[in-house]
């Protein structure tokens, strides 16, 4: 399948994660992007994450550092696809102007951003850290992101414990139950 997709349920939250693989061949994209698409808007999850490796650029002058551009009708959809599913490219909108590959061959020399991480969004607040990084033994960099789910608020990061709590012998024998558990 081109398409791996799962539900993440996180405290109150639920998460699509989804990871494809778009084909090379041009008329098997069209089928691609609209499964994609269909995948993400039948999602009930509230927030969604789509990654991997689209064999498509989204912008000639921008995802192309080398290489022959790539067919304007194939951007179109894989652009259409991304604004109906209510997408946004994380690593661009962090990096404007920015031209960067993640994948490319020698001979030729040919380099393009040919890998993406999408968010919803109510996810994209959420992202942080999106980085391109070499990988060894590989035509494709590695996209990273960073996700914070969590709605927990932190404290001021001190904690104390009262230890008076120890000489309560039912607090003792639930704490032993509950250690156990865990």
């Amino acid at each position: 399948s081109r398409i791996l997709a799962v539900n993440i349920t996180c405290e109150d939250n639920t998460l699509l994660v989804a990871n494809v693989y778009g084909p090379n061949n041009r008329q098997e994209k069209e089928l691609f992007f609209r499964q994609v698409q269909e995948c993400v808007t039948n999602s009930t999850a509230n927030q969604k994450i789509v990654c991997g490796d689209f064999n498509t650029v989204m912008d000639n002058q921008y995802d192309i550092i080398s290489g022959e551009k790539h067919n304007v009708n194939d951007i179109d959809m894989f652009k259409k696809m991304i604004l109906d599913a209510e997408l946004n490219d994380v690593w661009r909108l962090h990096n404007e102007e920015e031209k960067e590959f993640t994948w490319s061959r020698r001979s030729p020399f040919t380099a393009r951003r040919l890998d993406y991480i999408f968010a919803s969004d109510t996810a994209f607040d959420k992202c942080f850290d999106c980085a391109i990084h070499s990988v060894a033994q590989s035509d494709h960099r590695m996209i990273s992101m960073r996700l914070s789910l969590s709605t927990a608020k932190r404290g001021a990061g001190y904690w104390k414990f009262n230890d008076n709590l120890l000489n309560d012998m039912e607090f003792v024998t639930e704490m032993n139950t509950l250690i156990e558990t865990f």
